[in-house]
């Protein structure tokens, strides 16, 4: 019989009180290039991040780093087997350390999936309403969390890392008492981010679909909404990647549609090519 399991997202609260560390995720990361198989013990004591008994960083930035989409990994009781993905072989050769904007702008989109990012970042778009650079309450936030949950959880987690931690420097958030999720524009250094992210997600949740509307692609995928887009600013940047040769735009019907030219694994060499 094998005991080895994939732990999914059972536990809303896997992180405990730590936001993700870029240092900690290097670590996880240059571990399972080794396929290394061993205890939160064992991992702590080759790694130096801190864990304990019943507590400890060690877990809970496996499980960022799997969230992230940088690793995989399996468990049997106690011991660990960790493995990098596609993804994590390329930010592991490219940016060992996480430093660029490159880099956080996928651990975000990966963090905040839908199915298998991290609850407490996924609700953000999948529960709130999408107003952009409009105030969402701390009350609304709160309310919204009970109804899908069916009892509070503190999000302060999620808030802290976008403003003061590993993703601070990307500005998708103003976060004090309120929420304001902030419009953001087609920048060139990320259009090969945009292209892998838009065909990975629909390869992923939509196979068998060639072709796909722009508010599907948005309220559905919620691509454009990771990425802090607007209707206009959507269409712009499906725009360039049509000039990339990612997709092609049909404007003649209502709403636009999208057609799927290209394959996720086409771009994954490519994240860091324009990049500064």
């Amino acid at each position: 019989m094998n005991n080895w399991i994939n732990m999914k997202r059972y536990d809303i609260e896997f992180h405990k009180t730590f936001q993700p560390t870029d240092l900690y995720i290097t670590k996880i990361m240059e571990l399972s290039e080794t396929k290394y198989t061993g205890t939160k013990e064992d991992i702590s004591s080759i790694t130096g991040i801190p864990t304990g008994k019943t507590s400890g960083k060690v877990i809970p930035h496996i499980r960022y780093a799997n969230f992230m989409g940088l690793i995989d990994y399996e468990n049997n009781g106690s011991v660990y087997r960790l493995f990098l993905t596609k993804l994590g072989e390329i930010v592991l050769k490219e940016d060992k350390y996480l430093f660029e904007s490159v880099t956080k702008w996928l651990c975000h989109y990966f963090i905040s999936d839908i199915d298998n990012g991290a609850y407490l970042f996924s609700f953000l778009y999948k529960y709130l309403p999408f107003q952009l650079d409009s105030p969402i309450s701390k009350e609304l936030i709160e309310r919204n969390i009970k109804e899908v949950f069916q009892r509070d959880y503190d999000i302060g987690i999620v808030r802290r890392t976008y403003t003061e931690g590993f993703l601070k420097t990307l500005g998708i958030f103003n976060w004090d008492d309120s929420l304001i999720i902030n419009s953001m524009y087609y920048k060139n250094e990320l259009k090969y981010i945009y292209a892998y992210t838009l065909l990975y997600s629909w390869e992923k949740d939509f196979p068998d679909e060639r072709e796909l509307t722009v508010d599907f692609i948005s309220d559905t995928l919620y691509w454009s909404r990771r990425f802090g887009f607007d209707t206009t600013e959507t269409l712009y940047v499906l725009e360039e990647l049509e000039t990339l040769g990612s997709v092609k735009l049909n404007k003649q019907l209502y709403p636009c549609t999208v057609i799927k030219l290209a394959h996720s694994e086409d771009y994954i060499t490519k994240l860091y090519s324009e990049s500064a």
